[in-house]
């Protein structure tokens, strides 16, 4: 199993190259953006069982890393993501594969297909989506 690591950049291009560069080093890599604020707040008051992880945190770093993602989540501002279109405030999604506009782009593959040797899990986006790696992912 490939260790995930959350990348925290302003910077765009930096945080998809840090991203591409993870990635192709075996990591799994997911980046502060999409998110809605309340999917943060679950994320950083559970870290003790983060996908299974104790991610703990002390309090101080805690308090700073929620302040950033809560700050820069897809909710705040102007312009939303389509993927926060629909999502339940009251029971944020923590991953992007609950997000209804995920589960709709993706309703016609099997489970054997996320199984496969190539694919092996919903979290590997660049199993099929060529711009992964750059955050494009409208190629069908």
């Amino acid at each position: 199993m490939a260790i995930r690591v959350l990348v925290v950049e302003d910077d765009v291009a930096i945080r998809d190259m840090l991203c591409f560069s993870l990635r192709h080093s075996g990591f799994e890599c997911d980046a502060v953006g999409d998110a809605p604020r309340a999917s943060w707040e679950k994320i950083m008051t559970n870290l003790d069982n983060h996908f299974g992880e104790d991610a703990s945190l002390d309090t101080q770093t805690t308090k700073h890393i929620t302040e950033y993602l809560i700050a820069e989540a897809g909710d705040t501002g102007f312009w939303s993501s389509k993927f926060l279109r629909g999502l339940d405030s009251q029971n944020p999604p923590i991953r992007i594969t609950e997000t209804k506009y995920w589960i709709r782009e993706h309703r016609g593959i099997s489970d054997a297909k996320w199984k496969s040797e190539r694919v092996g899990s919903k979290a590997n986006c660049a199993a099929c989506h060529r711009g992964a790696e750059r955050g494009y992912y409208e190629d069908d």
